[in-house]
């Protein structure tokens, strides 16, 4: 009684799910996937961060600055007046009383020239953001593959439940006609024990076939992102088409062109070509427009007003170190070679993806007409040595070794079909098809 609980389906109330639902949720739900949206976010702002470079900004200041009203004058100072007419008068004494000073501003300042410093910058900033997208894309792709296989494999995990589940109920029967053999005489007590040992074996199979269909469904519910993992009905989705595949160098230059990491490593280069431009303006100073009016006095009520406009060449607030900037460009020359060899290796890694893909799929076809082929013979031999059994010229062992041999048939016909399957999607993951 307890075994016949282990069998009752975990999915008598699972939802009905499809390998194109499994995919639109993976969509909708993979926290890689948000992962890359908010790069591209992060990616977006920092373009915007340059993109401000271009537009004046406003400056603003107000201040109170106490002071003492005494005339330090300097030695020129003190040698002229010595020299004029009025040497003999001399300076006041010091007074130590504090006066109010105000001082007050507003303004805008503007980079009209910085040798393509802000220029350089957003160009860069521009090629990271079209590489998140091809990074997002590509980690899309990846998803996509992950829900496939995983699919797949819960998929066969399911029916190699179902061939355990037969198995079990042949080797119930068996041992069954083995005891009513033996209660007529016709058999020894040898072939009961044998066939209680075959269904002890299938429980076993049964077993360890429910451990790996739930192995299989949690790593389809981690392959969709389900923050709650809940039970599912499969619903088996067509076989993949049996067209040939096409020559090995038409595959290259698909995938090739087709996949998005190639692309985005170009541009990350492209990125770090522009980052080096952007920090060689560094080298010369900026052209700085500032103009607005200010305010000063001793009176805050009546206030002095001025307007000022000033335009200066400028280097950074805090000056600018030269060997920084060189290491700087330096580090963005080396971030440029490092993304293209990625990209050189990317390629021949698409390559052999591609072509480990293509032959796995010829593999598989073949293996599936193999697989067939094997479980036909093996049922012809099960049926024979059944009726050799129940005729009393066969024994248990030779029956006992056919319905193994059918059982592993069976097992491998599964695996075969689904193997077919996972190399069509990896096939079709290798050529960035979608």
């Amino acid at each position: 009684m307890r075994f016949l609980l282990l069998l009752l389906p975990s999915v008598a109330l699972a939802a009905p799910l499809s390998l194109d639902d499994a995919l639109r949720m993976a969509r909708q739900h993979h926290p890689n996937l948000a992962l890359a949206q908010a790069q591209i976010a992060v990616a977006r702002a920092r373009l915007e961060e340059s993109r401000a470079g271009f537009f004046p900004g406003i400056t603003g200041t107000f201040s109170y600055q106490p002071q003492t009203a005494n005339f330090a004058p300097t030695p020129g100072f003190l040698r002229a007046l010595k020299s004029s007419a009025s040497s003999t008068s001399s300076l006041p004494p010091p007074d130590y009383t504090p006066y109010s000073y105000w001082v007050g501003a507003l303004g805008i300042y503007w980079t009209a020239f910085d040798w393509g410093k802000t220029a350089y910058g957003f160009v860069s900033a521009r090629s990271t953001v079209e590489a998140q997208g091809l990074s997002a894309q590509a980690t899309l792709q990846q998803i996509e593959l992950d829900v496939k296989v995983a699919f797949y494999e819960a998929m066969a995990a399911r029916a190699s439940v179902d061939v355990a589940r037969d198995a079990l109920t042949t080797q119930q029967r068996h041992a069954a006609q083995a005891r009513a053999f033996y209660e007529v005489g016709t058999r020894t007590r040898i072939d009961v024990a044998s066939a209680d040992s075959d269904v002890a074996a299938a429980e076993l199979t049964v077993a360890r076939a429910h451990g790996a269909l739930e192995a299989a469904d949690a790593a389809l519910a981690a392959a969709i992102g389900l923050d709650e993992w809940k039970p599912f009905e499969l619903v088996a989705p067509p076989p993949p088409a049996d067209a040939p595949a096409p020559e090995q160098s038409a595959l290259f230059d698909e995938a090739l062109r087709s996949r998005p990491e190639p692309k985005e490593l170009t541009l990350r280069a492209r990125s770090m070509v522009e980052q080096w431009r952007s920090a060689r303006g560094q080298f010369l100073p900026a052209l700085i427009i500032q103009a607005g009016p200010n305010w000063s006095g001793t009176d805050i009520s009546s206030l002095a007003t001025n307007l000022q406009v000033t335009a200066s060449l400028s280097f950074p607030i805090f000056g600018m170190n030269p060997y920084l900037v060189y290491e700087q460009m330096r580090e963005a020359k080396a971030n440029e070679l490092t993304f293209l060899a990625q990209e050189r290796q990317i390629r021949n890694s698409i390559r052999l993806e591609t072509a480990n893909a293509r032959a796995a799929l010829d593999s598989a076809r073949e293996s599936v007409v193999a697989a067939r082929k094997l479980v036909e013979a093996a049922r012809v031999r099960r049926d024979l040595a059944e009726g050799r059994y129940k005729e009393g010229v066969g024994n248990i062992i030779e029956l006992s070794d056919a319905e193994l041999a059918f059982v592993n048939a069976r097992f491998q016909e599964v695996r075969a079909n689904f193997d077919l399957a996972e190399a069509d999607a990896r096939l079709i993951h290798a050529l960035g098809r979608r």
